[in-house]
């Protein structure tokens, strides 16, 4: 009995001491995953934050290239049109400036060619009007010598007809 009860406290002994060790054994597998799984979930809590600040990062400098792109179109399209109105402003004054001249140049054509004209055709006026007094005094002067001669004549044969009437009536 002695030996048996022996033999059981051993056993008892040795179950508890295996118990133990399982027991700490479990505890140290156990503590030993919770920190592995802590560390591991860390480590994926780092790499998710990490991923996630690249690609916010990432984001923004895509955001900021495309408003800078966006920003250098906007400013290129605004130069080329300015350049577009400048450049059709300067082609319309240019034409305004050259028909402004042209119509200038014409004008002044016009006015001297009329000018011209009429000093031509003053001058021809005067020419012909002188033209007109001369041969109106010739024919004027024609006509007093004619009728003078006339006058002459008709008084000569006024005079011999008397002179005829005159001698025949003596006679």
């Amino acid at each position: 009995m002695k030996n048996a009860g022996r033999i059981i406290s051993l056993f008892m002994k040795s179950a508890c001491r295996i118990i133990s060790l399982l027991m700490k054994s479990t505890c140290r597998m156990i503590s030993l995953l919770m920190k592995s799984a802590g560390r591991i979930i860390s480590l994926l809590m780092k790499s998710v934050d990490s991923i996630i600040s690249l690609l916010m990062k990432s984001a923004f400098r895509i955001i900021s290239l495309l408003m800078e792109s966006a920003c250098r179109i906007i400013s290129l399209l605004m130069k080329s049109v300015c350049r577009i109105i400048s450049l059709l402003m300067k082609s319309a004054c240019r034409i305004i400036s050259l028909l402004m001249r042209s119509a200038g140049r014409t004008i002044s054509l016009l006015m001297k060619s009329t000018c011209r004209m009429i000093s031509l055709l003053m001058k021809s006026a005067g020419r012909i009007i002188s033209l007109l007094m001369k041969s109106a005094g010739r024919i004027i002067s024609l006509l007093m010598k004619s009728a003078d001669r006339i006058i002459s004549l008709l008084m000569k044969s006024v005079c011999r007809i008397i002179s005829l009437f005159m001698k025949s009536a003596v006679c």
